[in-house]
């Protein structure tokens, strides 16, 4: 089961010094909730028809709407920065594991997210579940007031 992104993770782990991206500012994350993506697994696998591969998707925003989204639930203003372009980012990735960084894995993984090779591009399984309606981000927020950026 492929669910894209968790939600929650975005503000603690993948945007802990801010909301960075590399690449095209149009460009849509897949992310889906903690609980969602355990409601889907449950409904999965209670449909024993279901075989193979599923991928599930709670919501596709850009990194300018998560910013927009956060800073309207926490009162406050945290910006969106480009940092570069794709190549920019593939050259600190080779850097790093030229000099054996212990965390050279980071810029790597960042590679894939933001040149979309970490979408989910088999058929999303959400129309098998209509009734699974995802949590809006909004919500997730609302729901979990102690989640907030590191920084």
């Amino acid at each position: 089961i492929n669910i894209g992104a968790l939600t929650e993770a975005l503000y603690t782990f993948f945007f802990m010094n801010g909301f960075d991206y590399w690449g095209d500012a149009n460009l849509k994350l897949q992310v889906t909730s903690y609980e969602d993506t355990a409601r889907f697994i449950v409904a999965a696998v209670a449909k024993r028809n279901l075989e193979g591969s599923l991928s599930f998707v709670g919501q596709e925003v850009t990194v300018q709407r998560i910013a927009e989204i956060y800073n309207k639930a926490r009162g406050t203003y945290k910006q969106v920065r480009h940092l570069g372009s794709l190549k920019d980012l593939e050259r600190i990735a080779e850097e790093a594991e030229k000099k054996g960084d212990p965390f050279a894995f980071f810029p790597l993984f960042l590679s894939i997210v933001f040149d979309e090779r970490s979408k989910l591009s088999s058929t999303i399984a959400n129309q098998f579940f209509p009734e699974i309606q995802p949590t809006s981000i909004e919500e997730i927020l609302r729901q979990n007031p102690d989640l907030k950026m590191n920084n």
